[in-house]
């Protein structure tokens, strides 16, 4: 996570323009100037903190949900390593779903990683979504282009009325 991000972002010009505003409207109102300057930096200050700390938020939210996406991804990769004695090129192109609920709506979360060391151009992702009874609630099919090795990416937010409690996936035509 970059901290600076945090501080030195593109949003501070919004503080810096609402205190050119607060400056302007101060000098309209014809106020000494004592209070002109310490009005300002006040006023910068509390915008810039304001920003700061929602601009904090959201970089942490994505860091965590970058960490999630690594956690689940490396799991998988684990999984599909275990179960086969030699990988193809297409086991190391690894696809991990995370879910979430949100009242009668099911959140899935598809992500994609690159374990391979060749980049993939592109390729036709076959995703099928069961239920705990094992029928299937979904099947959807992807596109996933330049994915370079080592990279992990979120494809796609899929949101269903079930809850997917298993989930199975094809690559066709990798290039």
């Amino acid at each position: 996570m970059d901290f600076l991000s945090i501080f030195f972002t593109p949003w501070a010009s919004i503080a810096i323009i609402l205190t050119a505003v607060a400056v302007f409207s101060l000098l309209l109102g014809k106020y000494d100037r004592k209070t002109i300057v310490s009005s300002s930096i006040r006023a910068f200050l509390f915008l810039y903190l304001v920003i700061v700390f929602y601009n904090g938020v959201i970089t942490y939210d994505n860091y965590a949900v970058d960490q999630h996406m690594n956690e689940i991804l490396d799991k998988q990769y684990e999984v599909v390593q275990q179960q086969k004695s030699k990988l193809t090129s297409s086991d190391k192109y690894v696809v991990a779903l995370s879910r979430e609920n949100d009242n009668d709506d099911h959140i899935n979360h598809i992500f994609v990683g690159n374990y391979s060391d060749k980049q993939l151009v592109s390729g036709e992702l076959t995703l099928m979504l069961y239920n705990e009874n094992g029928d299937s609630i979904m099947n959807k099919k992807i596109e996933v282009t330049d994915l370079k090795p080592g990279e992990k990416r979120k494809l796609d937010r899929i949101i269903t009325e079930e809850k997917a409690e298993k989930y199975r996936y094809r690559w066709g035509k990798i290039k």
